[in-house]
């Protein structure tokens, strides 16, 4: 096995303010026994207004070929929500 892929997210609980934390989304990838990995929060929309949505790429990745590089950005493109807030 080369490489694998893998995209998720997972939910955070409210804090103790009261307000639920943006969710995170994660792409991890294995090329042979090295990780990659881009991590950030998902993006929101409330009113009109769009926040999130930002992610921050490992030194792996960083320093990897840039084809890991773009194919990462074009999951993150694909994947990160887009929510709306109620009320």
């Amino acid at each position: 096995l080369k490489e694998i892929w893998t995209v998720y997210s997972f939910g955070c609980l409210p804090g103790p303010d009261g307000f639920a934390r943006p969710d995170i989304l994660k792409i991890i990838m294995y090329e042979g026994r090295t990780k990659h990995a881009m991590r950030g929060g998902v993006r929101e929309a409330s009113a009109g207004v769009y926040r999130g949505g930002s992610f921050k790429m490992d030194e792996a990745l960083q320093q990897g070929p840039a084809v890991f590089r773009d194919y990462a950005e074009k999951l993150w493109r694909r994947w990160r929500l887009v929510r709306g807030a109620s009320g």
